[in-house]
């Protein structure tokens, strides 16, 4: 019997102007969905590529 793993059906809300750029959220992304873009000096998450697993949220320091 194979184990299933539903995801949530609620959305990440994120607040950039809260960010530290701290990079938790990208160091620990298996979808690498968190980029930090050095020019704008602001992390920037791929929404195509999240999966809604809420990891980076529950290391998020804000």
């Amino acid at each position: 019997m194979a184990i299933n793993f539903f995801y949530p059906d609620y959305e990440i809300v994120r607040n950039y102007d809260k960010c530290i750029n701290c990079r938790a959220c990208e160091n620990q992304c298996a979808n690498e969905a968190h980029e930090y873009i050095e020019a704008a000096k602001k992390m920037v998450c791929d929404d195509a590529k999240c999966v809604n697993c809420h990891r980076c949220v529950s290391l998020c320091p804000t």
